[in-house]
């Protein structure tokens, strides 16, 4: 278990912006954007009361109590609303819980995960799961291909030759 706090170099920043991809790539290349207190998000979250101020205090504290390749537990504790930033590539195939119910994934400083936490405790938990419907797509084209080849195996078959007295 690791144990953060999430103050300069932390995971929980409390300045938070939406926008689009090249005003997002121009803010991180830009000198001025400080990664330790600002996050770019591509979508602001549905926060029903987003931090009005930053602040450069300590906002809490994040603890692993589980890191596996396709899910992730953590447990945080952030004294304002705020936003977990985890530095993870992201995809849209992750999905993440807070306290066991749904939350969205955001797209944070254009790579990577993040997901919106009210003030208080919280365990929080992101999971990766392919979809299947494309193995089954794969799977229906292979079998239809071999029994194509099979009839046009059984189609091109000499007829029976008469026999011969």
């Amino acid at each position: 278990m690791t144990e953060t706090n999430l103050g300069p170099n932390g995971w929980v920043l409390l300045q938070q912006a939406g926008t689009n991809d090249f005003l997002t790539l121009n803010e991180l290349a830009s000198p001025a954007f400080d990664p330790s207190q600002t996050v770019l998000l591509a979508d602001l979250p549905a926060a029903p009361n987003p931090p009005a101020t930053t602040t450069n205090e300590n906002s809490g504290t994040v603890e692993y109590t589980s890191y596996a390749p396709k899910d992730i537990k953590l447990h945080t504790q952030a004294a304002t609303p705020t936003v977990l930033l985890l530095n993870d590539k992201y995809d849209p195939h992750w999905s993440v819980t807070v306290d066991g119910k749904p939350a969205p994934l955001l797209r944070a400083n254009f790579i990577m995960r993040g997901v919106y936490l009210p003030a208080g405790g919280h365990a929080v938990e992101f999971h990766f799961s392919l979809p299947v419907r494309p193995l089954y797509v794969t799977l229906s084209a292979i079998v239809a291909g071999i029994l194509l080849c099979g009839f046009l195996f059984v189609l091109t078959r000499n007829p029976n030759t008469p026999e011969k007295n």
